[in-house]
């Protein structure tokens, strides 16, 4: 007998997450349309919006059944979408794509400390 995979794990172990308010979760992997598959279908079971954001696409919503909404922030710096967050906390899962590349770039526009300020009391 053997003891569940780790595709049998995650999708669980997201859901607690989010349930759970956890600010920010970081999901790393090889397989990035499978992770992001996994975050819209667990997001949608738990009646959450998604807003994704990537430097070639800006800060993007999608409606309930997954379909692509226009832009809300324009391709920019990641710092412009976290600033558009602060106002949307707790409403949406957000998914920032290849962040940790973007925050290396000036420390003094940390996503970071956007990220700390958006969440603190």
């Amino acid at each position: 007998m053997t003891g569940p995979t780790i595709g049998e794990i995650m999708p669980e172990s997201l859901k607690l997450l989010i349930q759970a308010g956890h600010p920010i979760i970081s999901i790393q992997s090889t397989d990035e349309s499978r992770v992001l598959g996994l975050v819209h279908e667990t997001s949608r079971e738990l009646s959450r919006s998604i807003m994704e954001w990537s430097m070639t696409q800006g800060l993007v919503p999608f409606d309930g059944q997954g379909i692509r909404r226009s832009p809300v922030v324009q391709p920019s710096s990641a710092t412009e979408a976290l600033a558009h967050v602060q106002d949307c906390i707790g409403s949406f899962v957000f998914i920032f794509r290849d962040l940790g590349v973007h925050g290396n770039r000036r420390k003094k526009h940390s996503p970071s400390r956007h990220v700390r300020r958006a969440n603190s009391p």
